[in-house]
């Protein structure tokens, strides 16, 4: 029986590493840098990863079982995924862009989701797997950080070059860096990813895994790997991500304070009523604060929050002039414009009005659901990292972009087993792994 136990370990061990291998292909680049790095072809790497996680899924096909949320999110995503072949065909061909990227995307996302709803896979130890993960690559960040700080290693400069998919030349393993003027000079932690506000995309789900843990085992070892998750947050300078992050916290605190009305003390209800209203008003310093700094003209850590946003809008507005020519979507706007069009932008640019309309049709039913598990779950402060990870993420990434669908797919999973737990009246027994 333990001979079973460990095989069974080694096999789910095996699939999990699979599943982060094709998700931190992109934005992330360190699949990309050993890929490289250890001498072989970028293309074959990837594709050698993808065809793994394939076989892995067809082996696994005939255990499945999705609820009826899963089913209508791989729905959306198939419908999307034949409509990226037509116009890819029909509408882009010929135009020197391609929509395989994100064809591709989509069915290593979905061959995921058939991955991790076997009803012999651990979803357990996925969730700590993405904990652990988070924080190796975190506390390399650190060390990284301090290094380059102190002269003893170099990072390079990482600036992307093109949004169009394609075989890209990457460099530098001891990672990247980012550097703002702020009184001289300071640095951004970014590790291995493209930009330090997507580093701490990837880090915001993890920190709020980790900080539910905390709060239930209160020991050491859970305290040090929420610092260095934290910290390697912290030293990415990323302010839409800090946001992110209190708007969470405060989402979590306003919901507990109305599930708390019939079930805690008034003391507790107060408590957390003056919770959501520090963690608002906390909110408000740093808008204040990243705006304009009162000490000069100088903004706090080289930024204007207000001129970000206009920015921001000013993108959406150009990426969505192309819909006066191509209901369709039309990439051809890259080759003479390319800053990042917010996550909205990428939607009209790749796909037009149907892309908008098919992708915000799986994105509202999942934020929905989670909305509902948040007012009737024990595990609040977990769902609440959807809630954070999306406000910095419609920043600057994708919604076709892995880390967010693999996040989509990981809480899905949540949902349904503490949805079966409930149902068998066992909650505290079978879903105390989220801890």
């Amino acid at each position: 029986m333990g001979k079973n136990k460990i095989e069974n370990n080694i096999i789910t061990y095996y699939k999990i590493v699979s599943i982060f291998a094709v998700v931190l292909m992109e934005p992330c680049l360190l699949v990309d840098e050993l890929i490289v790095n250890l001498g072989f072809n970028l293309s074959l790497g990837r594709i050698l990863i993808i065809a793994n996680l394939a076989f892995i899924a067809f082996s696994s096909f005939n255990r499945i079982s999705l609820n009826r949320l899963q089913k209508s999110i791989v729905a959306y995503l198939v419908v999307i995924a034949v409509y990226l072949i037509l116009i890819g065909l029909f509408i882009y061909y010929g135009t020197g862009f391609s929509t395989s990227g994100n064809i591709r995307k989509i069915i290593t996302i979905i061959l995921i989701m058939i991955i991790v709803n076997d009803k012999y896979f651990d979803i357990i130890l996925l969730k700590k797997s993405f904990v652990s993960l988070a924080f190796i690559i975190s506390l390399l960040a650190v060390f990284q950080f301090i290094g380059f700080i102190l002269g003893i290693i170099q990072l390079e400069l990482y600036t992307f070059q093109t949004y169009d998919p394609g075989q890209v030349v990457y460099f530098n393993f001891g990672g990247f860096v980012d550097k703002y003027s702020f009184y001289g000079f300071f640095y951004r932690s970014q590790s291995y990813w493209t930009e330090p506000a997507v580093f701490a995309q990837f880090l915001i789900i993890p920190l709020f895994f980790q900080g539910k843990t905390l709060l239930s085992e209160r020991t050491f070892n859970s305290l040090f790997v929420m610092l260095t998750i934290s910290a390697a947050f912290l030293l990415t300078f990323s302010v839409a991500n800090y946001f992110g992050a209190l708007f969470g916290l405060a989402m979590y605190f306003i919901f507990t304070k109305s599930k708390s009305r019939n079930k805690f003390s008034p003391a507790l209800r107060i408590i957390t009523l003056t919770m959501a209203g520090l963690i608002i008003f906390a909110i408000i310093i740093l808008f204040s604060y990243t705006d304009v700094n009162p000490y000069g003209k100088t903004t706090v850590l080289g930024k204007s929050t207000t001129a970000s946003i206009e920015e921001r809008y000013d993108r959406l507005v150009f990426a969505a002039s192309v819909l006066e020519n191509s209901f369709f979507g039309d990439p051809t706007i890259r080759k003479n414009w390319s800053r990042n069009p917010t996550a909205i932008g990428m939607l009209v640019i790749w796909g037009g009005v149907p892309m908008i309309v098919l992708v915000f049709g799986f994105v509202i039913k999942y934020y929905m659901a989670l909305f509902k598990r948040i007012k009737l779950s024990k595990n609040a402060l977990i769902y609440s990292g959807s809630i954070a990870y999306f406000v910095g993420f419609n920043w600057y990434g994708s919604y076709l972009d892995p880390v967010f669908l693999f996040q989509i797919i990981l809480f899905t999973c949540l949902f349904k087993y503490e949805t079966e737990s409930e149902s068998v009246g066992n909650e505290v027994s079978q879903f105390s792994y989220l801890r």
